[in-house]
């Protein structure tokens, strides 16, 4: 489940606090009708000491979706396109911002856009395949830290 749905949330918090350098994971079946996990909480910490917590379910009636991120100097909750973004700073300043109220271009538009640039006009993608290694590097050592019942480093 982290590597097919959640390598999107994994380049997420990566994307906000940098490397990953450890992971702390527990995953569980508990519908049973898989042969894979379909529930998982995920804590990934950063270098530069941010902490990423992602919660998944495929087996969720409520089929919720939100990310939290905590920092050292506050935290943010991101609830999926369609939601919201709220932030507050360990001072007190805070912000909440609705989806409707940014106006951006559609990212996996942005995304593909940059892909066929970068292969008919040889210019840079946003993503590269390094960025992909890591979302898989972050992913793999959640999966050892779920088996071993313990924090694993990001390789």
């Amino acid at each position: 489940m982290l590597l097919e749905i959640n390598a999107h949330e994994m380049d997420y918090m990566r994307s906000i606090l940098g490397t990953p350098v450890e992971a702390y994971a527990r995953l569980d079946n508990l519908q049973g009708g898989t042969d894979h996990e379909d529930q998982g909480f995920v804590i990934v910490a950063f270098e530069d000491s941010g902490t990423g917590c992602l919660h998944t379910s495929l087996s969720s009636p409520v089929g919720e979706y939100r990310v939290h991120i905590q920092g050292t100097r506050g935290n943010m909750v991101h609830s999926g396109f369609g939601g919201s973004l709220e932030w507050k700073d360990l001072k007190g300043a805070s912000g909440k911002v609705q989806a409707g109220e940014i106006e951006q271009p559609n990212p996996y538009e942005i995304e593909l856009a940059s892909w066929i640039d970068s292969l008919t006009k040889g210019t840079p993608p946003l993503f590269t395949g390094e960025d992909g290694r890591a979302a898989v590097a972050m992913a793999e050592a959640a999966y050892e830290s779920a088996g071993l019942n313990r924090p694993v480093r990001v390789a």
